[in-house]
């Protein structure tokens, strides 16, 4: 015991509170996952990581409402375009990896010629966000349909690509459903930090980071947990993969030759392009990945639990953003939210004021144009799409 002899003048002396002990500390652990608490002692990363990913499925109300607003673009393309219309839904939600925050993907093909006045017309179905046009020959248009953000492309000839794209995801997703939950877990990881999942800020977007835990299934097909493949995942990604010399392959692995010696990293997809390409920002990546594994495996180390949150997950996820979601799932399930009126078709966006943002020559690129062209508005550039 430290005895006091003297005290400063004007200084008080405070009895602080003990420090508690190992066995003093709270046997109940609350996260936005866990909203109702679990006992300490049941935590294991791996039932966290399927109840994450089970908090961040989509609900029955909110698969509807996506279901809904499909079959309004679908409808509106064809009574904008035509019959030859072709529309097909691809993206995060097309997966079945959609999270509730995730854009819904429509691809509108074989629209003939493209114009301002079909372009509005086409979004006279919600609020118009954005519209990006290419020449007229393809073009993007983001939408928000009763809180859904939409994003549309549209080409003037059909080509087949977001189909492919489409069913190659699926089969991905089928061939290792672990993928979806471990997916799940690192998207929110690196969107919380500095946004290092918005590949407009030059970092890797949904797609692509689908694309690297594919990939990491292929070689390491024994891991069936999604717990060990997310921790596999940020020690191979952060520590282990030379990005210079091989390719991410999500359908043969990591093994490939890099075929993009001019990008950062290389992530081969089904239309031969690399979905990876425009990042700028591995280094950070890398870094949390590095944090991420030095977190959860620490977690796992007997007698050295409570690295840094309070349980695993906790020690690389923020909660503050997902106790929104809690909230919000308890407003609707006590009656307190309800869902807003679809909005006519009659549209109130001014023909005149519309500002359509003019791209290169090149065709839109149906998973990287999202985050091109939010680099060049956000830094008032002229695009060029490779």
């Amino acid at each position: 015991m430290v005895q006091i002899t003297s005290v400063p003048p004007g200084v008080s002396c405070v009895r602080m509170p003990p420090r508690k002990s190992q066995g003093d500390q709270e046997q109940t652990v609350t996260t936005p996952w866990y909203p109702e608490g679990i006992e300490k002692k049941e935590l294991r990363l791996e039932n966290e990581v399927k109840a994450f990913g089970d908090f961040l499925q989509l609900t029955e109300d909110e698969e509807i409402a996506r279901k809904q607003v499909i079959e309004i673009v679908k409808e509106r393309g064809l009574e904008v375009f035509g019959p030859d219309c072709v529309a097909t839904v691809f993206g995060s939600y097309g997966a079945g990896t959609c999270c509730p925050d995730s854009n819904v993907n429509v691809a509108l093909e074989a629209c003939g010629k493209l114009n301002k006045t079909k372009l509005i017309d086409l979004g006279s179905v919600g609020e118009i966000t954005s519209l990006f046009c290419n020449n007229y020959k393809s073009a993007l248009l983001n939408v928000n349909i009763d809180g859904v953000p939409v994003s549309i492309n549209l080409a003037s000839t059909y080509t087949g690509e977001p189909k492919t794209t489409v069913e190659a995801t699926k089969r991905w997703v089928a061939d290792f459903p672990q993928a979806v939950y471990t997916h799940r877990v690192l998207r929110q990881v690196l969107l919380q930090t500095n946004n290092l999942g918005d590949a407009s800020t030059g970092a890797i977007n949904s797609y692509s980071l689908l694309c690297m835990v594919i990939a990491l299934c292929r070689d390491y097909s024994h891991i069936t947990k999604p717990s060990e493949l997310l921790v596999t995942f940020a020690r191979v990604y952060g520590k282990e993969f030379d990005f210079t010399k091989f390719s991410i392959d999500p359908e043969s692995g990591l093994s490939t030759p890099t075929r993009h010696p001019e990008d950062v990293m290389s992530i081969l997809e089904p239309l031969g392009t690399n979905a990876g390409a425009g990042c700028s920002r591995l280094y950070f990546i890398k870094a949390q990945l590095q944090h991420c594994c030095a977190a959860l495996t620490r977690w796992e180390t007997p007698g050295k639990r409570g690295y840094s949150g309070r349980s695993p997950l906790s020690s690389i996820l923020s909660h503050q953003r997902l106790w929104v979601r809690v909230r919000e799932l308890q407003q609707k399930e006590a009656g307190q939210s309800t869902p807003q009126s679809l909005p006519s078709s009659s549209s109130d966006v001014n023909d005149e004021t519309l500002t359509i943002q003019t791209l290169s020559d090149s065709p839109i690129d149906f998973h990287r144009d999202i985050s091109l062209i939010d680099i060049a508005l956000a830094q008032d550039l002229e695009l060029t799409l490779p």
